[in-house]
């Protein structure tokens, strides 16, 4: 792995996560971690981590405390190589308990290398391969009903919405992966070439896509932007098909759980309330 040689310890029972996404791995493989560092921990991490993490030591990702990984006594820590202390990072975690650096572990990786990276650590090979298997032929499943409900109909954007600003998710990012490769929507032309990428208000106002996935900071924020003048009129809008979208899981969540966790929007978005 990126940090060097580690002797793992066979079928590791006291796991530390140190990323998001590797948290979303391991509970996808029905392993708990007994730590977990978040971004978001202040928060009990990301929302669609909760009911899985009752009783998990919960870490600032920026600063997570050697001391607190120590007190959960770790036979396995799994990091990233993100930031330029990450060496140094991980020299000290080594001292605590055997740690691993995964490579495809960070956001706008491969969803699915990043789950067999994990299993592969984790000795859960067979049961990353079998959910993998499930995911793409659900991906498979919806995609086709996808098609079959929505014709031509089907450019998409992903517009996330802040107190202060606007931003799209275009198809250079790993949501738009999802979107546009694995389940069939076409970009819209605003989300073509671009990864995550600030906007005008008056690029907003002329939004072209038919179906609009919507991230709001609060209702607040919702119902400001629904007064504006412009936003009934766009093409999504007028036929209803302005998607509300959980943050965390659109934006934040980077693995298969969170990936899963779209599949069930899209079904009610497109195929339950036809």
């Amino acid at each position: 792995h990126l940090g060097g040689e580690t002797q793992v310890p066979l079928n590791p029972r006291r796991v530390v996560s140190l990323l998001d996404p590797i948290t979303d791995s391991l509970l996808a493989l029905d392993v708990t971690p007994v730590a977990a560092a978040s971004p978001a921990a202040e928060s009990a991490g990301l929302s669609y981590f909760e009911p899985y993490l009752e009783g998990v030591l919960l870490m600032s990702a920026s600063e997570p405390s050697l001391e607190a990984i120590l007190s959960v006594q770790p036979d396995l820590i799994l990091m990233s190589p993100l930031g330029a202390e990450a060496q140094a990072d991980y020299e000290q975690l080594s001292r605590i308990a055997p740690t691993v650096m995964l490579e495809n572990a960070y956001e706008a990786a491969d969803v699915r290398q990043s789950l067999r990276d994990v299993a592969l650590t984790l000795g859960l090979e067979e049961r990353a391969s079998a959910l993998l298997n499930d995911y793409d032929t659900r991906i498979q499943m919806l995609r086709s009903a996808l098609a079959q409900a929505l014709g031509n109909e089907n450019t998409a954007v992903l517009l996330r919405v802040e107190t202060d600003r606007y931003a799209l998710q275009g198809d250079q990012t790993s949501t738009g992966a999802f979107l546009y490769q694995d389940l069939g929507f076409r970009a819209a032309r605003e989300a073509v070439g671009i990864g995550f990428e600030n906007l005008s208000e008056e690029v907003i106002s002329s939004l072209t896509a038919d179906h609009i996935f919507l991230s709001v900071e609060d209702d607040v924020v919702y119902e400001r932007l629904e007064a504006r003048p412009y936003w009934q009129n766009l093409p999504a809008a007028q036929q209803g098909q302005i998607h509300r979208i959980e943050r965390d899981v659109w934006v934040y969540g980077e693995g298969v759980l969170a990936y899963s966790l779209r599949l069930d929007d899209l079904e009610t978005f497109f195929l339950e309330e036809r």
